[in-house]
């Protein structure tokens, strides 16, 4: 039987739980209300003057390591210049750092009470300085503790304060800060995972353990974050690249498995294997260390059982954990405020943003309540530097990260992508606007300008001419996507720009010989029939016959709009096959036709309402952490042609047909998007891989250019605005696609994102790079590429190469086809 916690070692929580009454509070729209920032802004600069001056003397610190000494100073420092960009800040970070090195004894390897820290902390601040020498002369002597961390007989632990696992954090920490200053070596991280995972298989076999690993620290099991299981097999989660299937599969995963186990009904941990005192809430020790392993674990593995044993964990510490210890990071509030932030950013419950600002806010409490007075009180893990840390960190909740978290989200080494691309050596966007593509106006220059028209009108030439004489080869089937629809679509788009009769002729004829071919299986745009009927309707418009283009429109309307409606009848949500692809239709025939034809509204009203109540029923089955849940044979996908991203960027683009209610179900879907991302910036393809490869529009960063820009279009949020610079910027690195250069996973479509980017955001960097991979469009034929299985078709091959060279002359206006409305 557990000895429940005494109430001696945390105060009663007597602060506002969350509700949606009182979001004007804490919260409005999901996020931190300025009023909730700017008390903690004031709260933190308010300890960071009094933190300045006490720890100038060293007064409060303890020896040279990030734990309690010099070391967490210069971490400090550090974090505020990443946080501010204050050169002053970076200075006392190398300053601190130079006070260090002469007393460094090279004995313990890990980040936190080892001397890595110093060394990594060092070796970044330096990178940033520009003193790139001693960046790397200091991460050499990080490197030199390879020998006693991969040897087995080095008496190293392998836990987090002093073993093993704080050495892999400081290897990792390096590679997320310094990404192109310092090679960190990828072998030496695979190997220091594997030795960690050696050294509990050699544990659990003497101890007869009952699973794969076992670790130890003192002749003690301890379970927690600081000297146990959940801060090792954290960190072996965060470097997970680095892991082959079979360890993390059948050693890591089965680990944490039987850990699940050992809570308390309370939903607290032991603090160690056989210890019976539920008494402790504590990072170091207790429930918010497993909040944090079992939250990364259903990150990692997308298993259901793990967000539950996060959430009773969390919850723990929302009742017992404003601790009578203090502050601080290691067992103080500001640790558990950090774990409840982490619940937030992987989950996307936002009733776990609204605790852990009320234990940020709590931190004002300090100085007027009877705590503990640590023995390092200045300190970064049990002083008031910690605290100051959380309290600017919080600032920014969905990129704030406990000190010794890296948040390398399913890997990021970039290998993958760059075998799938090619290198971008195109000349990004120059300081000085005369090197530009953009002049100061704005506009293109005249070169440019000329140079892709006349792709422009090669390209289509030559499609239109292979379509003639090759078309059995070049399409498959009536569909927009691969199919003759998508001919339609391009002759369609071309008579708009160029008025030639001959164009519209030659859609119209193209849709005549289709339309009787159609199946009405799919009621999508792209992927269906609506798309070859939606055309014709707009032709006939463009033709001045309304009466025919208003028989096409009931023709969709009559044969597809009951299965869309039906939400028992196994028609999907998404883009390509769906009820979004649906929706496009009728947004494309609204705005093509009108006021010829009248679309229903409330047909489009009641088409959003069967992809809501479908979401939020898959939802409710899976027990997803945000409101609306969607799956494709299966697979819950986040891209753009099958996933998340496409289906709410469809039903942001018809905002006006939802109720305010249904807007902040999809805002609060998208925010949970977000946690997903790849530390590269990129996105999975589907949840729970970890796959950081796909940079297309169907799957990845592009998809999620055009639904977080249009996020902030629609609520002018900038965590919205940051996400799409983050996500344009890996389309811009990674994004010339060996692929091709079609829409769907070529070039052009990346292109698209890029310009989408640049139409929401004002950015001319992003016009520029859009102009940039629309001249790369010129290497076609010259550089080997993948021969797409329809090459003429509108999203594999020539048709959407050429529709979106004539559409970029005209930047402003231009618009994906088939999804941007």
């Amino acid at each position: 039987m557990a000895r429940r916690a005494s109430e001696s070692r945390f105060f009663e929580n007597r602060l506002r739980e969350y509700s949606t009454r009182n979001e004007d509070n804490v919260l409005r729209d999901g996020t931190l209300t300025p009023l909730v920032l700017n008390e903690i802004h004031q709260l933190g600069s308010q300890f960071l003057a009094e933190w300045e001056q006490k720890s100038a003397s060293r007064h409060g610190l303890e020896g040279e390591c990030v734990y309690t000494g010099i070391g967490g100073a210069a971490l400090l420092h550090y974090f505020l210049f990443m946080k501010n960009k204050n050169p002053t800040a970076l200075d006392k970070a190398v300053a601190a750092v130079n006070v260090c090195l002469p007393h460094l004894k090279f004995k313990d390897p890990s980040f936190l009470c080892g001397d890595a820290g110093v060394l990594a902390v060092g070796a970044a601040a330096y990178c940033k300085s520009g003193n790139l020498e001693m960046a790397d002369k200091l991460y050499k002597q990080l490197e030199s503790f390879s020998g006693i961390i991969l040897s087995p007989d080095s008496k190293v632990p392998d836990e987090l304060l002093y073993g093993r696992a704080g050495y892999l954090y400081s290897l990792l920490f390096l590679k997320k800060e310094c990404p192109g200053e310092i090679t960190v070596s990828d072998a030496l991280i695979r190997e220091t995972c594997g030795a960690i995972i050696k050294s509990g298989e050699n544990w659990s076999a003497r101890m007869r353990f009952p699973a794969p690993l076992y670790y130890e620290w003192y002749s003690e099991a301890y379970l927690g974050a600081a000297h146990g299981f959940a801060g090792i097999l954290f960190m072996l989660l965060n470097a997970v690249s680095y892991l082959n299937a079979e360890d993390l599969e059948k050693k890591v995963r089965v680990t944490i498995d039987h850990l699940r186990n050992s809570r308390f009904p309370s939903g607290n941990f032991p603090a160690a294997i056989g210890d019976r005192s539920d008494n402790l809430v504590h990072w170091c020790h207790g429930a918010p260390g497993f909040v944090f392993l079992f939250a990364k674990a259903f990150q990692v593995f997308g298993d259901y059982k793990y967000r539950d044993a996060a959430y009773e964990a969390a919850v723990n510490v929302w009742e017992r954990g404003l601790l009578k210890k203090g502050y601080g990071l290691c067992h103080g509030v500001a640790g558990n405020a950090y774990a409840l932030l982490y619940m937030f950013q992987v989950l996307g419950d936002k009733a776990f943003l609204h605790r852990a600002a009320e234990f940020a806010k709590f931190c004002g409490t300090r100085g007027k309540l009877p705590v503990n007075v640590p023995d390092t009180p200045m300190s970064m893990f049990e002083g008031l530097g910690g605290t100051i840390y959380f309290l600017n960190d919080f600032l920014d909740p969905m990129n704030a990260k406990f000190p010794e978290i890296v948040v390398l989200t399913y890997g990021n080494e970039m290998s993958d992508i760059e075998e799938r691309s090619f290198r971008n050596n195109l000349k990004d966007f120059p300081s000085d606007k005369e090197e530009s593509v953009v002049q100061r106006d704005g506009t293109l220059n005249i070169e440019f300008q000329s140079s892709s028209r006349s792709m422009a009108d090669k390209y289509f030439s030559e499609w239109r001419t292979k379509t003639r004489t090759d078309h059995d080869r070049g399409y498959s089937g009536e569909s927009v996507y691969t199919g003759l629809g998508g001919a339609a679509l391009l002759h369609y788009f071309v008579h708009s720009k160029s008025k030639d009769p001959a164009e519209l002729r030659n859609c119209l004829e193209v849709v005549e010989k289709q339309v009787g071919r159609l199946k009405f299986k799919y009621p999508s745009f792209l992927c269906g029939d609506a798309g070859l009927l939606a055309i014709g309707a707009a032709a006939r418009c463009r033709n001045g016959e309304p009466d025919k283009a208003r028989a096409y429109y009931h023709e969709i309307i009559k044969k597809l709009s009951g299965m869309v409606l039906d939400t028992n009848s196994g028609i999907p949500d998404e883009v390509l096959y769906g009820r979004a692809g649906f929706l496009y239709a009728l947004l494309f025939v609204q705005r093509e036709c009108s006021p010829e034809v009248t679309v229903d509204e409330k047909l489009i009203r009641d088409v959003c309402s069967a992809i809501l109540d479908s979401g939020e029923r898959f939802s409710r089955n899976v027990r997803f952490p945000a409101p609306l849940y969607y799956e494709w044979h299966d697979k819950a996908y986040l891209g753009a042609a099958h996933g998340f991203c496409g289906i709410l960027f469809l039903l942001l683009s018809a905002k006006v047909y939802l109720r305010e209610e249904d807007v902040r179900k999809v805002r609060a879907t998208i925010d949970h998007l977000m946690s997903l991302r790849f530390a590269s910036g990129n996105f999975p393809s589907s949840l729970g891989s970890r796959s950081d490869k796909l940079v297309h529009w169907c799957h990845g960063a592009p998809g999620f250019v055009f639904l977080m820009a249009k996020s902030f279009e629609v609520f002018r949020d900038p965590r919205y605005l940051e996400v799409t610079r983050d996500a344009a910027d890996i389309v811009w690195k990674y994004g010339l696609l060996k692929k091709g250069f079609g829409l769907c996973h070529g070039v052009a479509g990346n292109a698209y994102a890029l310009l989408y980017a640049y139409q929401v955001l004002r950015d001319e960097r992003f016009l520029h790079r859009a102009a940039e991979f629309a001249r790369f469009c010129e290497q076609r034929g010259r550089i080997r590429v993948n021969t797409p299985d329809r090459p003429l078709s509108m999203f594999e091959g020539l048709a959407g190469t050429a529709y979106f060279l004539i559409d970029f002359q005209d930047f402003e206006k231009a618009k994906f086809p088939g999804f941007v409305v």
